[in-house]
């Protein structure tokens, strides 16, 4: 079997693999590290001896240091990154640090630094072990002007190409940076940059709002001159931050300096908000570049280029466009572009790196192999053909490439590019399981379980789920506490449970965070109870996306339950959780706004405005809450047809109030054709449902109509409810 091509080695001092750093640190920055290079000889894991320090940033340090398991003694070096460890004594940072650093060592691609291995230390230091690079980092080689256009163009499209295979697994960089660019010379004289430090910005960054790149020490997070608006402002991150990022790399290629500059941090990120960068284009192929670095330096993502692939393809544009012109110094570019653009259309401009792909895969490279089963299963250059992608993803596996097994055993399961078939599935899965993929056993627990490709077995569920969650495969973990919480293969019990969802969450399972957080909240685990606990893991789920311990956050700042009651906290995270879509959230703020509740001062455009937005969720709690407010005209002009319109989807569900208000309409004529049977039938149903204002209704019309016994049997179930106009009736009787 071939494997991919080796990262080549070389000495220390030729190397950085990564010491270029995210933070400009404070004034106290490395304070537990101490001293360069304490961590000399240190072994970490039993397995990796740290041997010299070889950089130095905010986030930490680089180590060289050697793999003591390696069998090969000239292929022992690898580059070990120990991130500072007050930071990785913070819970919220370890959990980061593993759900993030599992993402991205499942990239396999010559642009991508391997990582070989993470984990934690036992007092708290987390460190990720990479392949050892040779070569310098973009921003050295660019201050030393090792390139000229053409060739950074080449250099920016093969970046692309290692971001677009990222990106296609969902692992964003979040950091790119030439400091995070180290390019190394092949041995036949070809320059290949590899991306580092994949994911890391994430790991220490914070929710919220600017506070996610400046804290409380003075640290930034994240490299100002790179940083996309969204960045710097606190809001989602989506790969239309990478490409951003990459247009201000290209932008300083290009003119020497970066985008935007400033005299600190704040003004770099003010201007990335506000500003436009100055134009440098002098001809017409620099007016093409121009535009493409221009749209990828958008400051709404939306306006970016749609995928990171067609940046790349632009940027290929540009650089023929660029050899063309030296051809061809005295015809005017419009010539290129038109018979580009018709090559374009004949060839498609992903045709080379389509190309680059199945020359690798066609000679045995089986993560090309893999990456061509993608690239057909998902439509990536070219059209989706599920039979193609198989095809590749079984060349690869027959080879007994580990992911690519896995890949199949997914492919035959999901229905992605080929119908099921269990009993496929299952032999693949089986396959990978057997070679220690943790993914693989816990989808073979799930076969057992469920008893896809085999007979149902729980015994053996559990002994595949065990043994992928002693490997901290999230699923099988949070599989284990179900099993445990609904006494399936085991007895019933919470706190079991409660154990493997806790195993899940500080991995950083937002899923498993938001069930702990509402356990511990109300006490589901008898005798665990611990708001403050619930507080702790609530902020780390709604972190992590989760609406309801955005909500759970706000109960517990408004009451001061596990933490310093606040209001203005409890409408920030209530907000958070509107935002989200939560229905419950957006009635609390409706009604806070409508009373004058939460500290919030009564608006009734806003609450009828936060009604509306639950209404059309579909809550039928807030559609009542919309007919009220036209039936009474709470903000808004009285309109009984549109009150009728609101509350009748309410009656279908049988809610007994709206039921009875939607008679008391029929009854009158108001907003819909007055019709007595009608009118009858719903306070029939309403009274039904128990609501003591319809069943006093009705008996007063039966009453009316001379049935005395039967009013008297309606008054009383009203009265019993509290009603005092059914007392006052029936003291009449007597």
């Amino acid at each position: 079997m071939n494997e991919d091509p080796p990262i080549e080695e070389s000495t220390p001092e030729e190397s950085t693999s990564g010491a270029s750093d995210t933070v400009v640190p404070s004034s106290s920055d490395n304070a537990d590290l101490g001293q360069s290079g304490k961590l000399t000889g240190t072994v970490l894991g039993g397995r990796f001896e740290l041997r010299s320090e070889i950089g130095r940033g905010g986030m930490g340090a680089i180590y060289l240091a050697r793999d003591l398991e390696a069998e090969d003694e000239s292929a022992s070096l690898v580059a070990v990154k120990v991130l500072l460890q007050q930071i990785g004594e913070e819970e919220q940072s370890r959990n980061r640090f593993l759900l993030e650093a599992r993402a991205v060592s499942s990239l396999a691609h010559p642009g991508v630094v391997k990582v070989k291995e993470y984990s934690i230390t036992s007092d708290g230091m987390p460190y990720i072990v990479m392949d050892f690079l040779p070569g310098k980092t973009l921003d050295k080689l660019l201050a030393e002007g090792a390139f000229d256009i053409e060739a950074m163009l080449d250099l920016v499209i093969q970046i692309c190409d290692a971001i677009g295979h990222a990106h296609r697994r969902n692992v964003i960089h979040r950091d790119m940076k030439p400091g995070n660019i180290i390019v190394v010379e092949e041995e036949d004289g070809t320059i290949r940059p590899v991306l580092v430090d994949f994911g890391l910005a994430k790991i220490f960054s914070q929710t919220g709002s600017l506070s996610m790149h400046l804290t409380q020490t003075g640290q930034i997070f994240g490299s100002p001159p790179y940083m996309s608006p969204e960045q710097c402002q606190g809001l989602k991150i989506t790969p239309a931050t990478d490409i951003y990022s990459l247009g201000c790399i290209l932008y300083e290629a290009v003119t020497g300096d970066a985008p935007f500059t400033g005299d600190n941090p704040l003004t770099v990120i003010f201007q990335h908000i506000h500003d436009q960068p100055r134009s440098f284009a002098g001809s017409q192929e620099e007016e093409l570049l121009e535009k493409a670095i221009f749209r990828a330096l958008a400051k709404e993502s939306g306006d970016r280029f749609e995928s990171i692939l067609d940046l790349r393809n632009e940027l290929a544009r540009c650089k023929d466009a660029m050899i063309w012109r030296k051809e061809n110094p005295d015809d005017q570019l419009e010539i290129f572009l038109k018979q580009a653009d018709l090559n374009d259309a004949q060839l498609g401009l992903n045709h080379s790196q389509l190309k680059h792909y199945e020359y690798l895969a066609n000679n045995g490279f089986v993560s090309a192999q893999l990456e061509m089963a993608v690239l057909y299963r998902d439509g990536i250059f070219v059209e989706k053909d599920g039979a193609r992608a198989l095809e590749w993803c079984l060349k690869a596996a027959s080879q007994g490439y580990v992911e690519a097994m896995t890949e199949a055993g997914a492919m035959f399961f999901f229905e992605q590019v080929v119908p099921v078939d269990h009993d496929k599935a299952f032999y693949w899965t089986y396959k990978a399981a057997q070679e220690g993929s943790p993914y693989s056993m816990s989808l073979l627990g799930y076969f057992y379980e469920q008893g896809f490709g085999a007979e149902k077995d729980i015994d053996q569920a559990i002994v595949w789920y065990e043994k992928a969650a002693a490997l901290e495969d999230i699923e099988a973990q949070k599989a284990l506490g179900n099993f445990h919480r609904y006494g399936i293969g085991f007895p019933e019990s919470f706190s079991q449970a409660l154990n493997w969802y806790r195993r899940a969450a500080e991995q950083g399972d937002s899923d498993s965070q938001n069930v702990i957080a509402a356990w511990l909240y109300d006490d589901a685990v008898e005798g665990n109870r611990s708001f403050e606990e619930a507080f702790r893991w609530a902020g780390l789920a709604a972190e992590g996306g989760q609406v309801v311990s955005m909500r759970l956050l706000a109960y517990m700042h408004e009451d001061g339950l596990g933490t310093t009651a606040s209001a203005e906290e409890a409408v920030r995270w209530m907000t958070a959780a509107a935002d989200n879509g939560d229905t419950q959230a957006l009635l609390w703020l409706a009604r806070g706004f409508t009373e004058g509740e939460h500290g919030l001062e009564i608006d009734l455009k806003k609450a009828n405005r936060y009604f509306r937005m639950a209404a059309d969720l579909g809550d039928l709690e807030a559609h009542l809450e919309m007919a009220l407010v036209y039936l009474f005209g709470a903000g808004v002009a009285r309109n009984y047809a549109t009150a009728a319109r609101w509350l009748k989807p309410v009656a279908e569900d049988g809610h007994p109030y709206a039921i009875y208000l939607l008679s008391t309409l029929y009854r009158d004529g108001n907003g819909v054709r007055q019709d007595e049977a009608e009118y009858l039938r719903l306070l029939e149903e309403a009274a039904e449902g128990g609501l003591a204002a319809a069943q006093f209704e009705l008996g007063s019309y039966l009453f009316d109509s001379g049935k005395v016994e039967e009013a008297r049997n309606l008054w009383e179930h009203a009265r019993d409810q509290g009603s005092e106009e059914a007392a006052d009736r029936l003291n009449e009787l007597q």
